[in-house]
């Protein structure tokens, strides 16, 4: 971005993609136009960070069972699981 001493440009994706890599941030996060907070989603980042990934497996579950019980149409059908009901 040498040179541009103007707010007025356009920046190509490559650049886009090196800026967002250099920031350790997610390409996306450059495009949106406000300020997304995301405070839950930070904190549920931070307890997973570190787990084991037969325990990542089991979180995995236990959040889609939960979206399928709250919004049954919103995973696709192959990662619904049947729930396994005892008696």
């Amino acid at each position: 971005m040498r040179g541009r001493t103007s707010a007025n440009f356009n920046p190509s994706l490559d650049t886009l993609t090196r800026l967002a890599e250099a920031l350790g941030v997610d390409l996306a996060d450059l495009l949106l136009h406000e300020t997304v907070v995301r405070p839950r989603a930070d904190r549920l980042s931070a307890l997973l960070d570190g787990l084991s990934p037969a325990m990542l497996d089991r979180v995995q579950r236990v959040v889609e069972a939960l979206v399928c019980e709250e919004r049954p149409n919103e995973l696709p059908r192959s990662t619904r699981r049947p729930v396994q009901r005892s008696g």
